[in-house]
């Protein structure tokens, strides 16, 4: 998987400083960890058999690629 700058900035947990680390320091490092979760199980679920393209969806109901990117 290639990461573009914007993907690393999104993936990135920052770490508690040193310096005591407050709970607004605590809150954004458990948000940013909550976050990545989140994209890691979008991508399981995104990447399940069951998931179809949209080549597949659009032969399944009848239509184009073209009109199932449409009503995406």
């Amino acid at each position: 998987m290639i990461m573009t700058p914007v993907d690393e900035e999104a993936t990135a947990v920052p770490a508690l400083s040193e310096e005591g680390g407050g709970p607004d320091t605590e809150l954004e490092q458990a948000l940013a960890a909550a976050r990545a979760r989140g994209r890691t199980k979008a991508a399981e679920i995104l990447g399940g058999a069951d998931m179809l393209s949209a080549d597949d969806f659009a032969r399944l109901v009848g239509t184009t690629r073209v009109t199932i990117n449409t009503k995406r």
